[in-house]
This record gives C-alpha cells, structure tokens and sequence, in this order.
C-alpha cells in the first residue's frame, strides 16, 4: 500500500464520496442509495490523512460535480478541513463543491455508534439526504425511489 495514494473502489461521474478509515463502507452503501435516486457516485478509500493525496483530490473535483469527504472524525482539523484548505489554495477561483461530513464541533451524547452516527448525520441514508440537498435534489428523490 502506497503511502498517501488513495484508491478508487467504484467510478462515477456525479459526485465522488472521499471516505476514510471506517466511513468506507457507509460511502459504499451511500452510493448505493445514490444509484436509485439517478446519481453515479464514486468512492475513494483515502487511506491516509497525511500525506494529502492531492493528485487524487485534483482528480476528484475536476472530474465530478461535488466531493464529499467523510470521517468519523471532527471536520475541523480532520479530513474536511484539510481538503478546504487544499482547495482553497488549489483552486482560488473555482466553483468546485466540497460538501464535509463529519463530528460537529460540540459535545456528542453518549450512546451506541449507531446511534452517535445517525445523530450526526453519518449513516449512509443520511449521507444520500445530504448529498441530494447539497445537489439541490432534495431527499425526497430518494424516499420517492426507494418506494418504487
């Protein structure tokens, strides 16, 4: 395993889910969820924090509508963060979308994972809700989908 590359586990040309650590395979589910609603999302297991896998990011927000990057972490300081700031120096003048994901700054109750996760959004029904709103979809697309 190459330190700092990433690796694409599924292609997609709407949006790319850029998970790390143990979002993989709620980002796997999520475009999953995303297949029904009309959507084509890739996913990409970062890996690695540190260092950044620019060439990757470069990749990702010239080649997809919006990047959502998912931690179980605090965007701030994490992996949200660090992708805003890259983008921010990469691209001064871009409309590149990134849309993080991740812990809230502020205290989180105790309870199951499940239960945490869902709570701060990052079960993979509520990554396709945010994704949709954030493409301006809205959830109902998916609730609408997954009826059929």
């Amino acid at each position: 395993m190459p330190i700092g590359k990433g690796e694409v586990l599924t292609s997609g040309r709407d949006v790319c889910l850029v998970a790390l650590g143990s979002m993989v395979q709620p980002a796997r589910e999520a475009a999953t969820l995303l297949a029904k609603a009309g959507l084509q999302a890739c996913v990409v297991n970062l890996r690695f924090l540190k260092p950044l896998p620019e060439e990757m990011l470069h990749w990702a927000s010239r080649s997809h509508r919006l990047v959502v990057t998912l931690e179980e972490n605090s965007t701030i300081g994490g992996l949200g963060g660090a992708v805003l700031e890259w983008a921010a120096r990469a691209f001064p003048e871009s409309e590149t979308r990134i849309l993080p994901l991740g812990l809230p700054d502020r205290f989180i109750e105790h309870g199951s994972r499940s239960e945490l996760l869902a709570a701060v959004g990052l079960q993979a029904e509520l990554i396709c809700d945010q994704v949709l709103k954030a493409l301006g979809q809205g959830e109902n697309k998916r609730r609408t989908q997954s009826a059929s």
